[in-house]
C-alpha cells in the first residue's frame, strides 16, 4: 500500500510540472509585447519572444525584440538572458542579467553594451513583467509583458 501511494505522490507532482522541490518552472517559450512611451516620442508595441532553458538554479536562453520596418529596413533587437528565482514557488521577484546584446538592421549589428532590466516580476505561473530602462538609449518607459 505504501509503494502504491509513494507511486501515485510522484505521478501527480510530476504531472503538475514541479521541478521536484524547486517548484514551477520558467522553461519555455514566452510571447509577448515591449510597450514603449514618453520622453517625446510616439508610444510603440514591439512583439517579443524569449526562449527559456534550466542549468541548475539558473534559467538561461535567447530573446528577439521584432522592431518592425523603417523605410524598407527590418529592425531587430536580439539578446541573451539570465533569470534566477529567490523563492521556489509562488509570485516574485527575478534576477535578471542580459548580455550579447545587439541591434539588427539588415543583416547588419551592433553591439549595445548598456542594455538592462529592472523590476523583473513573476506571478508564479504564466506571466512576467519587467520594467526596461532607457530602451535603445532613447529617454522611454517601456515595460514588458510576456506570457505562455
Amino acid at each position: 500500500m505504501i509503494r502504491i501511494l509513494t507511486t501515485l505522490s510522484l505521478i501527480a507532482l510530476t504531472a503538475t510540472g514541479c521541478d521536484l522541490g524547486l517548484g514551477p518552472s520558467l522553461e519555455g517559450e514566452w510571447e509577448g509585447e515591449l510597450s514603449c512611451g514618453g520622453g517625446g516620442y510616439a508610444d510603440e508595441s514591439f512583439d517579443m519572444v524569449v526562449e527559456l532553458e534550466r542549468d541548475q538554479d539558473v534559467y538561461e536562453g535567447d530573446g528577439e525584440i521584432d522592431l518592425g520596418t523603417y523605410e524598407g529596413v527590418d529592425l531587430r533587437f536580439d539578446f541573451s538572458i539570465e533569470l534566477e528565482k529567490d523563492e521556489p514557488r509562488g509570485e516574485q521577484e527575478l534576477d535578471a542579467d542580459l548580455d550579447d546584446c545587439s541591434f539588427h538592421m539588415d543583416g547588419d549589428s551592433d553591439s549595445i553594451s548598456d542594455c538592462s532590466v529592472d523590476e523583473v516580476e513573476w506571478d508564479g505561473e504564466d506571466e512576467i513583467v519587467a520594467e526596461v530602462p532607457y530602451f535603445l538609449g532613447l529617454d522611454w518607459s517601456c515595460e514588458i509583458v510576456l506570457e505562455r
